[in-house]
């Protein structure tokens, strides 16, 4: 059923469990180490169902270090992106984390001269990830 919700699939009878119920304001997608490599990330997930059509928006993320001991944050709020790492010492920053998603691009959140000490390195296409949809419209499709 992930799947096909990703691929926006999931159509009206596929599903009896859905039956009935309502689709939820909030998805979560939770990406493993070895399938964010390969796995193209979307801005925007569509899903028809019950002669609708719901569409998700990213608005935040949780990724996993590349030494795969520590987790980031990354929020949108008021429009703007932002990341936040307790262990960096750092107040939520601005940071443009959505260009990343589908990039092999490695960065840091600590600060500069502490690099040295905690070698923690950040990459969307080489970490598990959980990214957080929101529900932003819903049309009907007839």
């Amino acid at each position: 059923i992930k799947q096909d919700i990703i691929n926006g699939r999931l159509k009206d009878g596929d599903y009896m469990a859905f039956k009935g119920h309502k689709m939820p304001r909030v998805l979560f997608l939770e990406i493993g180490d070895y399938a964010s490599r390969g796995f193209q990330k979307k801005l925007t997930i569509d899903v028809e169902f019950e002669d609708k059509l719901y569409t998700y928006t990213l608005d935040s993320a949780v990724l996993r270090n590349t030494a795969k001991h520590h987790f980031s944050s990354y929020i949108t709020c008021n429009g703007k992106e932002y990341s936040f790492d307790g262990m960096s010492l750092k107040p939520m920053e601005p940071f443009n984390w959505r260009e990343k998603l589908n990039k092999n691009t490695e960065w840091s959140l600590a600060p500069k001269k502490a690099l040295d000490y905690f070698n923690i390195y950040f990459n969307f296409t080489e970490g598990y990830q959980i990214l957080i949809y929101y529900l932003t419209s819903i049309k009907n499709k007839k």
